[in-house]
């Protein structure tokens, strides 16, 4: 949720200062950078355009795109809303800002996907692992980020539909568009997961850790928990009943079970 100063994050601190904010595991996590985006009007436009291929196609999700949209609009027995909506579609395929999107946003979505389902996988058990992915995440968007690569996506985007044109004006006007959409991208993963790093004491109720812990506590988490929620526990009971938790094979194992 955005809104530094209004927003829900800004308005459940003022009740409860430790909150933390991590991001929603039931959506996706491509779907909501992609949202978020829509501050920029180019994105916004791209996300309506789309919308009208994924209602017109949701029953017939086999057919080649281009295809269907002319059968629709040279066959006779359609509609007119029909006739009128797959002539708009076709119109987007051959309009050279919403192809190079499709493909902007397809290489973008390779590493989203990847980190949503390895933080689908992992988000409590190793925040280690998710932090790292989600740094990796951030260095492959800026490394997406360069005018090699936007003229790579100008190039495949002719591959697609050789009726598509990029001159040196539309592509300079892509790479603006380009960054501001990666930068875009950028700031909002360091909003949604700027509290990740807090959440690694969440791994001292890790049961597939409990044997190593009891070789040797997890004093570093331990520490963290205290910190983040300071006047909660009883530092030393709680020590001890996680110690006694950590020793207790029975317990391991039915939790393990």
């Amino acid at each position: 949720m955005s809104g530094e100063k209004s927003g829900v994050q800004f308005l459940i601190r003022q009740i409860y200062p430790n909150t933390l904010f991590i991001h929603c595991y039931a959506h996706q996590l491509n779907l909501v950078l992609l949202h978020g985006a829509k501050t920029i009007k180019s994105v916004k436009l791209f996300i309506c355009n789309l919308t009208m291929f994924i209602t017109f196609f949701s029953r017939s999700t086999k057919r080649n795109l281009k295809n269907a949209v002319l059968h629709v609009t040279e066959e006779p027995g359609w509609d007119p809303i029909s006739v009128c909506t797959a002539s708009g579609l076709y119109d987007k395929l051959n309009d050279a800002n919403f192809v190079y999107f499709l493909i902007l946003f397809g290489k973008v979505f390779l590493y989203t996907d990847h980190v949503f389902k390895f933080l689908q996988l992992k988000s409590l058990s190793n925040i280690k692992s998710c932090i790292f992915e989600i740094q990796n995440l951030k260095k492959n968007l800026t490394d997406l980020r360069n005018d090699t690569n936007v003229n790579n996506y100008c190039d495949e985007a002719i591959l697609l539909n050789n009726n598509l044109e990029y001159e040196d004006k539309k592509r300079n006007e892509l790479r603006k568009i380009t960054y501001e959409i990666l930068d875009s991208l950028i700031v909002q993963i360091n909003i949604r997961f700027e509290d990740f790093p807090k959440l690694e004491f969440v791994e001292i109720v890790n049961e597939k850790m409990f044997k190593s812990y009891y070789t040797q506590f997890p004093e570093a988490k331990f520490i963290k928990l205290l910190q983040q929620y300071p006047n909660t526990f009883d530092a030393d009971r709680l020590r001890n009943e996680l110690a006694v938790i950590y020793a207790n094979d029975k317990i391991i194992c039915l939790l393990m079970n």
